[in-house]
């Protein structure tokens, strides 16, 4: 079952703290590695999402993209246990923008289980990934 968050490991991306734009060193690695692997494979794929760079963050990476007129982020965030180092966490959110956001609007259920089927299909194509996981923004929060 699909659920809000994608827990994954894989060797395939560095755990070596990134390096912003400005050159300065994060604190952590910011998952760049996953979002560009994710961003190629499903630039591929005609008529679907059209993206935007990858912004990093102090949290993470941040890959924004788009469909019909609906604006949405992938996050990646490395987050290390106590078993392995080369754990990964990718959120999934869709944007509304200012002024909409006050309205409540609600999200497009069938485009974001759209882009986390398609994320997790990339990720499972991926030799190096390993232990896929879907949890719910309740349990994420319980890990933290």
């Amino acid at each position: 079952m699909i659920g809000d968050i994608l827990l994954l490991e894989s060797a395939a991306f560095s755990i070596e703290p990134s390096r912003f734009e400005n050159g300065q060193l994060s604190d952590c690695p910011l998952g760049e590695g996953i979002a560009a692997l994710i961003k190629s494979k499903l630039s591929g794929q005609e008529g679907n999402w059209a993206f935007n760079r990858i912004v990093l963050e102090d949290f993470g990476s941040v890959l924004m993209l788009s469909r019909e007129s609906k604006l949405f982020s992938l996050t990646t965030c490395w987050m290390p246990t106590d078993k392995t180092e080369n754990s990964w966490v990718i959120q999934f959110s869709q944007h509304h923008g200012c002024l909409r956001q006050l309205f409540r609007p609600k999200d497009d259920l069938d485009l974001l289980r759209e882009l986390r089927e398609d994320t997790q299909r990339v990720l499972h194509a991926e030799a190096s990934t390993k232990n896929l996981k879907w949890i719910s923004e309740i349990e994420y929060r319980r890990l933290g």
